[in-house]
């Protein structure tokens, strides 16, 4: 099992975001995708920007959000 800060661009917060809709660990946000985890994040009030959906793509795929800048 890989901890949600163990990613590129997860911090504390964004990982306590993520537990709170479901998502406790790497495995679970690699099923779900980034799409459908920034979805639930804005569903319930947590997190509503592109720098979130930015972030989770690039944990998914271990580049920083900002590489692509």
């Amino acid at each position: 099992m890989t901890a949600l800060e163990d990613l590129v661009n997860i911090g504390p917060a964004l990982a306590r975001d993520l537990r709170a809709v479901g998502i406790p660990d790497g495995e679970t946000l690699r099923e779900v995708g980034a799409p459908a985890a920034a979805e639930r994040l804005e569903a319930a009030g947590l997190r509503d920007c592109t720098h979130a959906r930015r972030a989770l793509d690039g944990a998914l795929a271990g580049v920083r959000w900002t590489a692509g800048r």
